[in-house]
């Protein structure tokens, strides 16, 4: 066991060294903004605000949501378990007709994940779904071979029926040694080449943020870091327009430093700005930025150790804003994990884990909202 553990170890350290040193490759990329940005100017002028409750499990813990709109409808999709870690963890997901959601059903789980690649896999982790040109709904997630996330490598399935059935799970190679270390949590973004940017993280002894370039055949075929060891982690990003794109990162835990933090890009993410500081105090979770009208955009963080949700407004450079309001909503205790998409009409489809971690909650609302709730707070639309 020990000298597994020394393995492992000098593997790890190969690969921080390897990401430290080897050169970016990228053949081409750039942000295809056009699919990022919303349509917010359609938007209906009436504020809409709903909340739901999508699945309580049956008990367990229910976590990390993410959404995507297929068609006519959506699909949401989570982490569901005992507990964190599990190894009875699962996938699961449910539908949404704009009206009420379906039941909950598994998409996949440790031991049918374990069974298609061929290798024992501890637990499952956090997903993200993806939809290519050609209308097929990908879903990349996290696979744990042994203790720990930081063991962590990506598989990926695939669906061509509106993810009614599903393709066998795939791993992505993303590491140089043992595929060790990569995970996801934010939303996929589009290149101009055709291929989806994923952004990743590496958290194996030090930790930053990654973006992954993944081809049509589901191969990983490039990589850039977003700034040095300790950047941060679990990084949301923002286009603006072909090259430049604001990064959103979630601190490392540290008691003294939680606030959430911004990085820029001027080159379609070949490079990046040292992280600032924002001054919002952001703990234990990712941030959501979607683009809202008049070059705005809006940015949900948890605060108070994951007790509440907050909104606040950046501009096109990172820079804060206003920090407007925290969500009203009648759900109770932790909410976290925010994940968000914005339609063609301007409405927002908020997902995150509430109920402490034992649902998975939903809020549908739009930018009139956003600006109503703003108003009341501050007197003044963002």
């Amino acid at each position: 066991m020990l000298g597994w553990a020394v393995q492992a170890g000098a593997a790890a350290a190969l690969a921080a060294l390897f990401y430290a040193t080897a050169p970016a490759y990228d053949n081409g990329w750039r942000w295809a903004h056009s699919t990022t940005l919303s349509a917010a100017k359609t938007a209906s002028p009436e504020p809409l605000f709903e909340e739901r409750i999508i699945d309580k499990g049956g008990g367990g813990f229910q976590h990390a949501a993410t959404i995507i709109k297929i068609g006519n409808e959506f699909i949401a999709f989570w982490y569901s378990g005992e507990y964190e870690g599990t190894a009875n963890s699962a996938i699961k997901a449910a539908r949404f007709d704009g009206k009420a959601w379906s039941a909950a059903f598994v998409v996949t789980d440790q031991m049918s994940t374990a069974r298609e690649l061929g290798r024992f896999i501890k637990t499952v982790g956090n997903a993200v779904p993806y939809i290519t040109d050609d209308g097929a709904l990908h879903l990349f997630y996290t696979v744990v071979p042994m203790r720990g996330w930081s063991t962590a490598n990506l598989a990926v399935k695939s669906s061509f029926d509106g993810g009614r059935t599903w393709t066998a799970a795939r791993r992505l190679i993303s590491s140089p040694l043992l595929n060790l270390s990569t995970m996801v949590k934010s939303a996929p973004l589009a290149g101009t080449n055709g291929s989806i940017l994923l952004p990743a993280y590496w958290s194996l002894g030090t930790q930053y943020p990654l973006v992954l370039q993944v081809g049509k055949d589901m191969r990983v075929t490039g990589l850039h870091r977003m700034g040095n060891n300790r950047a941060g982690l679990q990084p949301t990003i923002m286009p603006v327009d072909d090259d430049k794109a604001v990064g959103f990162l979630r601190r490392l835990r540290d008691a003294r430093k939680t606030g959430l933090r911004t990085t820029l890009t001027k080159d379609g993410g070949k490079t990046w700005s040292k992280p600032a500081e924002t001054g919002l105090p952001n703990q234990g979770t990712p941030t959501v930025g979607l683009r809202l009208a008049k070059d705005r955009i809006l940015a949900i963080f948890s605060e108070r150790n994951e007790g509440i949700l907050s909104f606040g407004m950046f501009n096109d450079d990172g820079s804060v804003r206003a920090r407007m309001f925290t969500l009203p909503t009648k759900f109770r205790g932790n909410k976290a994990y925010p994940y968000a998409i914005q339609d063609a009409d301007g409405t927002i489809d908020l997902m995150f884990s509430c109920e402490d971690n034992t649902a998975i909650c939903h809020v549908r609302f739009n930018e009139a909202w956003v600006e109503q709730q703003s108003r009341q707070v501050s007197g003044a639309a963002p």
